[in-house]
């Protein structure tokens, strides 16, 4: 990590950031190849953003993704991830993967939620959704689009024993 500063503002290179929750546990993770502070708010701005998650739940894994640009403010209680945004949860236990798609995303990472107004791709397993604008409570591991929702829902096998009888 490097660090310089020009015309006021403060730059890194390379920088790790991690945001933690009220109870003093890591809520979010940030890698940026360029952070800046700037306009004496202690706000941060991030060029190529990746971020990680924190799951809540155990067992449950954490969120991946990448944006094209990202802000926090000071304490960060928000964030803004802007331009297209991608992320990932690996499967676990019964649960396929999942990938969300879609674009300018609002989060506050010590809730472990965001929402958008931008259309946005839910893809499960063999299953998509696509709707306009999403809310998202990641603690609950609730994914919700608002409007305009078409999707193709493939249901998932269950290992059921074999009725008697039946082979």
């Amino acid at each position: 990590r490097k660090s310089f500063e020009k015309q006021g503002i403060k730059i890194l290179t390379n920088a790790k950031v991690t945001e933690y929750n009220v109870q003093g546990q890591p809520s979010f993770h940030v890698q940026s190849p360029h952070v800046e502070r700037r306009e004496g708010d202690e706000s941060l701005y991030f060029n190529s953003p990746t971020f990680q998650i924190t799951s809540k739940k155990p067992g449950v894994p954490d969120w991946e993704g990448r944006s094209l640009y990202g802000w926090t403010d000071r304490a960060g209680l928000l964030l803004k991830l802007q331009g297209p945004v991608q992320m990932h949860r690996p499967a676990y236990a019964d649960q396929p993967p999942t990938d969300l798609h879609t674009a300018d995303v609002t989060a506050w990472p010590k809730e472990n939620r965001m929402e958008t107004a931008a259309p946005a791709q839910i893809i499960q397993g063999a299953s998509r959704m696509n709707g306009i604008g999403m809310r998202a409570d990641l603690k609950q591991n609730h994914l919700e689009l608002l409007n305009d929702v078409h999707g193709t829902l493939v249901p998932r096998q269950r290992h059921a024993p074999a009725l008697p009888g039946r082979t």
